[in-house]
């Protein structure tokens, strides 16, 4: 399936989403809207740091993108 079809499904569910980038870094976030070339998600910070989460906004063109997996039981403690 297309990356971008497969987000834009996502997006219809405000799925939570691990991005992968191509120099192996990764951003965790909740889709909100999917543009011609990009992905605005939300995030929370890392969850590795909980005490320094602050939430942000992130837009990202979108051929900046790997690869996205989708953990729901990480992703639930996120958004509680």
């Amino acid at each position: 399936m297309n990356l971008k079809l497969r987000l834009e499904k996502l997006c219809d569910t405000r799925s939570w989403v691990r991005l992968h980038f191509g120099d192996g870094t990764t951003v965790i976030g909740r889709v909100l809207r999917i543009g011609h070339d990009y992905i605005e998600l939300e995030s929370y910070g890392e969850t590795d740091t909980p005490l320094a989460r602050d939430y942000s906004k992130h837009l990202v063109p979108l051929n900046l993108v790997k690869m996205l997996t989708i953990e729901s039981s990480h992703f639930a403690e996120a958004e509680r």
